[in-house]
């Protein structure tokens, strides 16, 4: 069978298919890049709003949230790995501007008596009789400041990432009776008997006594200055396998319900009055951070009356 069939009409026949598969082709190509497009800019919806929110906490804004639920799944967990940074940076500047408020504030009250007071003399308004009072209170008000600095170095150089201790084996009941004895006029200046209870009469522990002795006199000196005359403060050390309790309590007015979770607060004071002679409220902000890097712990018990802080530590066993 012979067929024949003229070129003209199988040459036209293919150009038009031709155009038609070409026509085809771009509008599938066309097509296919707007749904690339909307895909790939769905998928890096998130990663623009991470960028927005990044240059937002650069330029000091840590309130910002991004959506935790757009994208996949490791998207989606890094959106929600970046929000609890915000948080926490949020409330890290939130403490740091509590912070300089609480400082400033600090500082300025004695920095204001002390210039109160030595104009008051240069001008005259004082009279040279009245002068000896008031010098004395100025060196009152030099010594509280000298000791909410050394307290804020002290503190400083305690959050150092480099801080080291110093471990050494000692009798933390000898500690005890120390530290009593350093504060026997303050003791008996305002009258307060003080007892020591020891299960045993010699407590070995291992830690930095430098650091321990230092939380041993502020939780002292707490119960000394906030106790008026009389009453007592009791010293207690006990053994529980490989820890020893050490617990300082007294038989004051005790902490108000509604302050026992801010008392290890910088700056913080039961009375919420920073006056003279009660201290800056940076001693059990140091003593828990001394405790802290010790593995160990420091709390308020509950008492019926009075205050009570226990502080654990390590005991040097013999092996």
């Amino acid at each position: 069978v012979l067929i024949r069939t003229k070129a003209v009409r199988i040459e036209s026949g293919l150009s038009k298919i031709f155009w038609q598969i070409v026509l085809l082709a771009s509008i599938v190509l066309v097509l296919s890049g707007v749904v690339v497009f909307l895909f790939v800019r769905s998928r890096l919806r998130p990663l623009k709003q991470l960028g927005t929110a990044a240059g937002r906490i650069a330029e000091g804004d840590f309130s910002v949230q991004v959506d935790e639920k757009a994208g996949d799944k490791e998207l989606r967990e890094v959106s929600s790995a970046f929000n609890t940074m915000t948080k926490k940076l949020q409330g890290v500047e939130e403490s740091r501007r509590e912070f300089v408020a609480n400082v400033s504030h600090e500082l300025r009250s004695p920095i204001t008596s002390i210039r109160g007071f030595a104009e008051g003399m240069a001008d005259g308004v004082i009279p040279p009789e009245d002068q000896p009072k008031y010098l004395r209170l100025v060196a009152d008000e030099s010594k509280r400041l000298s000791g909410l600095i050394d307290d804020l170095l002290a503190l400083s150089r305690l959050e150092r990432d480099d801080v080291q201790l110093n471990l050494t084996e000692f009798d933390i009941n000898e500690m005890l009776r120390r530290a009593v004895i350093r504060r026997m006029n303050d003791l008996d200046r305002k009258k307060i008997e003080v007892g020591c209870e020891f299960e045993e009469d010699t407590c070995m522990v291992k830690a930095d006594s430098d650091r321990i002795e230092q939380v041993v006199i502020n939780l002292l000196d707490n119960a000394i200055k906030f106790k008026p005359e009389g009453g007592s403060i009791q010293l207690e050390s006990v053994t529980k396998d490989k820890i020893a309790e050490i617990t300082v309590r007294d038989s004051g007015a005790g902490v108000p319900p509604e302050d026992r979770d801010k008392v290890f607060d910088r700056f913080f004071t039961a009375d919420r009055a920073h006056t003279a002679g009660k201290g800056t409220g940076l001693g059990l902000s140091i003593s828990k951070r001394i405790m802290e890097m010790h593995g160990q712990s420091i709390r308020l018990l509950e008492t019926e009356s009075g205050a009570a802080f226990r502080f654990t530590l390590e005991r040097a066993l013999d092996e």
